[in-house]
């Protein structure tokens, strides 16, 4: 697992590469916790993620909530699809309601 950052202006951008597993959320939260210090808005990119497991999906529910801040989840890879539609959660994390393999920032 790797994570690359990004800042643009007033968001900071994280492509999150391998796994998002238990092996691997303790880093991301903490690089995830890092940026959301700096910043208002987090865009996480999925595009790279190579296998998603409860653990990581517990990160992104989580990090979805934060009330103040505001975390985006972008290019979903098939694998984090395959997990958001398992656990039926694909609305929370940016996909449409109308098109379930549509990749989106919201």
């Amino acid at each position: 697992m790797t994570t690359q950052n990004t800042e643009i202006m007033d968001e900071h951008q994280i492509s999150i590469d391998g796994e998002l597993t238990i092996s691997t959320v303790a880093e991301i939260k903490a690089t995830l916790s890092a940026a959301l210090e700096q910043k208002e808005n987090v865009v996480l990119d999925l595009r790279n993620v190579e296998e998603l497991d409860t653990a990581g999906l517990q990160l992104l529910l989580a990090a979805k909530r934060l009330g103040d801040k505001r975390v985006l989840f972008i290019n979903h890879s098939e694998a984090v699809l395959q997990i958001l539609r398992l656990a039926n959660t694909g609305p929370q994390l940016g996909l449409s309601a109308a098109d379930p393999s549509a990749a989106t920032r919201g």
